[in-house]
């Protein structure tokens, strides 16, 4: 009954193509970093 998933299906915060997976959460905040950091463009420049 609590066997919802066959063992061949993975959770879906490993898949890359995840935006939510760790690694792609990660390197957003580092970009957003880089960009805070080094003068980029803030939300509000048009």
């Amino acid at each position: 009954m609590y066997d919802l998933y066959p063992d061949s299906w993975g959770p879906a915060a490993h898949d890359p193509e995840n935006p939510r997976s760790a690694e792609n959460v990660a390197v957003a905040v580092q970009t957003a970093l880089d960009l805070r950091d080094n003068g980029g463009q803030w939300p509000d420049d048009n």
